[in-house]
């Protein structure tokens, strides 16, 4: 991730209430770690990013 991305989004307030779309749609988020392990993950594989 470039630096340029977390000082753009660093301190912004971003908790949005999701129960509408879990209510409505189903939708069921991971959790933010997990989310990210697998992106560390595809990225490292399918992208050759070390």
């Amino acid at each position: 991730m470039q630096r340029h991305y977390l000082d753009m989004f660093y301190g912004l307030k971003q908790d949005y209430d999701i129960s509408k779309s879990k209510e409505e749609l189903n939708f069921n988020p991971k959790p933010s770690k997990q989310a990210l392990e697998e992106a560390l993950t595809y990225l490292k594989t399918d992208w050759k990013v070390q």
